[in-house]
């Protein structure tokens, strides 16, 4: 589908990463509601102005993810890339929020590195993960909603050479043994990639989020204390997915796939020019164990996993993307939860009262959920394929993430 991009030319040609070219196939959508937005003509100037001084590095390139390339754009071209970097709507969301998240999914970027949708009342963010993860394009949304301060980036910076290689070689290449202890790596159920059944069919994404209210999160937390002192936040929340998902009749993995942020093995732990995150299969015994589950994750974080798993992916990512064959059905028809808990997310006053992340649901019945915390509540989304999921049993799991669990899994009666 033609987006317009292709009229753009290009100068001083460079190749993306593989290391972000292994994370092409996810396309984001950051949607928030109950916002003032910023002014569609203000966001162009301020784009033109930093595009213009050299700002904001590839953010402000082509960026072509089926030939895995990017490049500056001609100067005459660079106010009419800067107009189709943002797209407006004289639509509010009308308390859909998801719908509106989507629906602008749908709308291909092209060679273009984000688009930023306004409405009335709110404002998405497309991008492909390969431009980068929530550390580094999470920055850029703040200051694209506030364009005032776009002007105050820092000149782009020169891109690391090789982090990857500087990471392993940070961990691993005084002491190579250590390889041994964690190459012993799970493998998940079903490909973790675009590669997998199912995935040659575009699906119908459909997701179904929620927030919490004010008092959630000091609840939560004072019952994890009482409950389960060695569970952590994402632990309880994954957990609470899964059993939702059971009660509703799903026949569930007996594992998570779950996403680290590999920053933390860099020697300065910072990186802020593309992704440095791995998605892995953790199994896990008992799903239904909020401590188990919590053990399983900081686990793998900490294990080397995340950075090997993300030298795995960069090696088995070719270039330009191969072509896709026919359709394979999912045999397994079961459900893979894919979990992401970002955190506590640096926010604007006031707080938007609504959030959606579209995520990337894995096979045909998976569900792609993620949670973050922005002010005093949490926010949660669950992505889904609806040709094979209802949208009540969706809706069943996002009521579970906020909703305080009212006795531990190994209380429940016996049915």
């Amino acid at each position: 589908m033609a987006t317009g991009s292709d009229q753009f030319r290009a100068r001083s040609a460079s190749r993306i990463s593989k290391r972000d070219l292994a994370w092409r196939e996810n396309d984001v959508v950051w949607t928030i509601g109950g916002v003032i937005p910023p002014d569609p003509a203000e966001v162009r100037a301020q784009l033109l102005v930093a595009a213009r001084a050299g700002k904001a590095g590839h953010f402000l390139k082509l960026f072509d993810i089926e030939t895995g390339t990017m490049g500056l754009v001609e100067p005459a071209d660079l106010p009419a890339f800067c107009d189709a970097l943002v797209e407006t709507f004289d639509e509010p969301y009308g308390g859909d929020l998801g719908a509106v998240a989507v629906a602008a999914q749908r709308r291909p970027l092209g060679r273009l590195p984000f688009r930023l949708a306004i409405g009335t009342d709110w404002c998405a963010l497309h991008f492909s993960h390969a431009l980068g993860d929530a550390g580094s394009v999470w920055p850029l949304f703040l200051f694209l909603l506030q364009p005032e301060k776009l002007s105050t980036l820092p000149p782009a910076a020169e891109r690391r050479e090789h982090p990857l290689f500087d990471a392993l070689w940070h961990n691993y290449g005084r002491d190579p043994r250590r390889l041994r202890k964690v190459l012993q790596v799970p493998r998940p159920p079903i490909p973790l990639t675009s590669a997998g059944p199912g995935s040659y069919v575009e699906p119908q994404i459909a997701v179904e989020s929620r927030v919490s209210s004010l008092e959630f999160l000091p609840a939560m937390k004072q019952w994890r204390k009482v409950n389960c002192s060695d569970a952590s936040m994402p632990g309880i929340i994954a957990s609470r997915a899964i059993q939702a998902a059971r009660d509703a009749k799903l026949d569930v993995h007996s594992g998570i796939a779950v996403v680290a942020d590999a920053r933390r093995y860099l020697p300065s732990k910072k990186f802020g020019a593309g992704n440095f995150s791995a998605g892995a299969y953790l199994p896990i015994e008992d799903c239904s164990d909020p401590t188990e589950i919590s053990q399983k994750i900081t686990a793998f974080a900490h294990s080397g996993r995340p950075l090997l798993t993300l030298a795995a992916m960069t090696a088995g990512t070719r270039r330009r993307r191969p072509p896709r064959a026919g359709w394979k059905p999912d045999t397994q028809q079961r459900t893979l939860v894919s979990y992401s808990y970002v955190g506590r997310l640096p926010w604007l006053t006031p707080i938007p009262i609504d959030a959606v992340v579209l995520g990337q649901p894995i096979g045909d019945l998976g569900l792609g959920i993620v949670v973050h915390e922005m002010g005093r509540r949490m926010f949660g989304s669950v992505t889904y394929d609806r040709r094979f999921i209802d949208q009540g049993l969706a809706a069943s799991i996002a009521d579970a993430l906020i909703q305080m669990p009212v006795q531990m899994p190994d209380e429940r009666p016996d049915l």
